[in-house]
């Protein structure tokens, strides 16, 4: 967990020395948070940390949002495991989460935006038995930042809260219409 915390924070640091760098942010033409009102999609890779796996679990994950004004979002993601080990006996990949989260976010600069998420999902994970697969409380934080007028890369991490908990680390990219 710690390394989980260690790397987010490191990533996030990283990307906001990057926006604030001396000619690299001369050369960027600043587009602000502002006039993000309406859907986005996106996607990512995911890593997870569950009290229950055997091992770490690789994962993509889509999510869907719409953001409201400059302060608050809605948004869904899916969560797929991508490793072998979590197949049942037809070959379908049982593991994995969904979840829909309000979004409370803020602008640090115009290039950066620091967020929560607050919701509830349904995990379900298999390694040699089925866990906890009812709906349960979700959270976690994370930031964005700005690389196009249209586009954000991000990394947040989601705690889920139910008997078995689990860290999800997500880093990707999402298009707003």
């Amino acid at each position: 967990m710690k390394k989980i915390l260690a790397a987010f924070a490191a990533l996030t640091i990283g990307a906001s020395a990057l926006m604030a760098g001396g000619n690299i942010q001369s050369q960027i033409v600043p587009v602000s948070y502002d006039t993000d009102n309406g859907f986005y999609v996106g996607g990512g890779y995911t890593y997870i940390d569950n009290d229950v796996l055997v091992d770490h679990k690789n994962a993509i994950t889509g999510l869907v949002g719409y953001n409201f004004n400059k302060y608050i979002a809605v948004e869904g993601r899916a969560t797929v495991i991508t490793e072998e080990g979590v197949k049942d006996s037809t070959g379908v990949l049982t593991g994995g989460n969904w979840a829909i989260f309000a979004k409370p976010q803020y602008n640090v600069t115009e290039d950066i935006k620091a967020y929560a998420l607050l919701g509830a999902g349904k995990a379900k994970y298999v390694d040699g038995v089925v866990v906890d697969d009812d709906v349960q409380f979700q959270f976690g934080a994370g930031a964005s930042v700005r690389v196009t007028d249209k586009v954000d890369v991000f990394a947040d991490w989601v705690r889920q809260k139910d008997n078995h908990e689990a860290d999800i680390v997500t880093l990707g990219a999402q298009y707003r219409f």
